[in-house]
């Protein structure tokens, strides 16, 4: 299996502070603990907070479901006035905020305000595009300027045969020469950030590209060129696009079934350390629950840490802790 990519930390350090990192000590213990006596106990408050400034996109990619049309959630872009809110409440003990879930964030017309006042509250910014929006100069010089720390460009093949099986409706061209064009604008405000990331998501279209691609970016200016294993829905029924290589797969052929790799403990470190709220207000456990179906509220009803430690929270980590197998959305989990 692909080993996780993770994301820069060097400019991470300068976002901490004793507060923080005094928070995040709670909530360690408070996790090992919760896994050892297996009753959810949560000390402290989330590190880190993920946030959906839209949920729909400008691509149909084959298994985002934004893009092919199975996403139950009305279509929304989170007001600046939520996204204030959530950010003022938590501020004080974020290490990080990404701004993705579902949907593509560039829609946004306020995505570079997003950035710009999370990263005035000292806390640590990323977010994920497809890439089709980086030649807007205008755009892309106002994300440089709002201290964007860290951002992921999906490039799913070096040819645009192989690139739009996956991304359908995508120009492979148009997403190059905008990563061009976002190293070139970077260097001309003489600006470090942010942290340009390229990353494939390998499936059996494109594994043969793998090393074609990690040359390919080599050469334009990015900080890191980085794979990624594909999540499949349906999974247990075969797919084609599970990669042929194993190393590039998150699913393995055992005992006549297809199945995740690794054992699905009973325990979930991101349940007791994370916040997802969708473009509606809506809290969900994680990133997995793209339909919100188990959310635990919306943040027009109260406060956002009153919610994450109510009753359908811990409901939800009361389960994790006992039968996580039995919980839909961690049937195709990686956080194993």
């Amino acid at each position: 299996m692909i080993k996780k990519q993770r994301m820069c930390i060097t400019c991470y350090w300068k976002y901490l502070t004793w507060g923080k990192c005094l928070n995040f000590l709670k909530l360690r213990l408070s996790y090992r603990l919760s896994a050892l006596l297996k009753v959810p106990f949560v000390a402290g408050r989330p590190a880190y907070l993920q946030l959906e400034p839209v949920n729909y996109c400008n691509l149909r990619c084959t298994e985002c479901l934004a893009g092919n049309g199975t996403l139950v959630r009305t279509k929304k872009a989170m007001s600046f006035a939520v996204y204030r809110r959530c950010i003022d409440e938590c501020a004080g003990h974020l290490f990080s905020v990404l701004l993705y879930f579902q949907g593509e964030p560039f829609l946004h017309e306020s995505l570079p305000q997003m950035v710009k006042y999370a990263h005035e509250r000292k806390i640590f910014t990323y977010t994920s595009t497809n890439g089709h929006f980086l030649l807007d100069n205008v755009l892309v010089e106002a994300l440089v300027k709002s201290g964007l720390d860290h951002l992921v460009v999906s490039v799913d093949g070096t040819t645009q045969e192989v690139y739009e099986k996956y991304r359908r409706g995508g120009n492979l061209q148009k997403v190059v020469d905008g990563i061009s064009n976002l190293v070139r604008i970077k260097a001309q405000l003489h600006s470090v950030t942010p942290f340009v990331e390229v990353q494939m998501v390998v499936t059996a279209d494109n594994e043969h590209q793998t090393e074609d691609f990690e040359k390919m970016f080599a050469r334009k200016g990015v900080q890191k060129v980085s794979l990624k294993s594909a999540q499949i829905y349906d999974f247990e029924k075969g797919s084609p696009l599970i990669p042929k290589n194993d190393k590039y797969s998150r699913y393995e052929w055992a005992e006549n079934e297809w199945r995740l790799k690794g054992d699905l403990r009973n325990r979930c470190w991101k349940h007791w350390s994370s916040m997802v709220i969708t473009s509606a207000g809506d809290m969900v456990p994680c990133c997995f629950d793209k339909n919100a179906a188990h959310a635990f509220g919306n943040i027009e009803s109260g406060s956002l840490h009153k919610i994450w430690k109510g009753k359908a929270a811990q409901h939800f980590r009361k389960a994790l802790l006992l039968h996580r197998k039995d919980i839909d959305i961690c049937h195709n989990c990686s956080e194993v």
